[in-house]
């Protein structure tokens, strides 16, 4: 259960992940409001970075810092998100290659596996003991966290999942 952040409320958004909670605190940093990310129909606090700003969004995930990193205008180099005192790597796909991103969360391998061009498979996806099924569409990614659909909308030209701008694409 995603619980949506009412509007200017300062407490925390429970998400619970299959059974865990997982409380998204709001980034201090003055900022007035944070940016709702759509999370299967829920809204999940992310703070955008500001205007230009290259630093790394910090985003309070039950009392620990996850920082999203910013993927540099051609940057080939990987987004490392802290969640939960852990590092979570997150590879950036790079052009043509055929590896499989590595994200470890909370200490459990989550195998990021990239979908190949055309490659019908599912990236499977472990989250503390959990699998998610991370199936490929054409246009977007859907993963299925515990029931519920998240949109990662795919780039054209590389496998980026921008968890920092993920306000759906008017493209879309």
């Amino acid at each position: 259960m995603l619980h949506r952040a009412k509007h200017g409320a300062t407490r925390a958004d429970n998400m619970e992940l299959s059974g865990h909670t997982l409380m998204l605190h709001r980034a201090k940093h003055g900022a007035a409001r944070a940016d709702n990310m759509e999370l299967s129909g829920y809204t999940l606090m992310l703070h955008r970075a500001k205007h230009g700003a290259t630093r790394a969004d910090n985003m309070e995930l039950s009392g620990y810092t996850l920082m999203l990193h910013r993927a540099k205008h051609g940057a080939t180099r990987a987004d490392n998100m802290e969640l939960s005192g852990h590092t979570v790597m997150l590879h950036r796909a790079k052009h043509g290659a055929a590896r499989a991103d590595n994200m470890e969360l909370s200490g459990h391998t989550v195998m990021l596996h990239r979908a190949k061009h055309g490659a019908a498979r599912a990236d499977n996806m472990e989250l503390s003991g959990y699998t998610l099924m991370l199936h490929r569409a054409a246009r977007a990614d859907n993963m299925e966290l515990s029931g519920y659909t998240l949109m990662l909308h795919r780039a054209t030209r590389a496998d980026n999942m921008e968890l920092l701008r993920l306000t759906p694409d008017p493209v879309m």
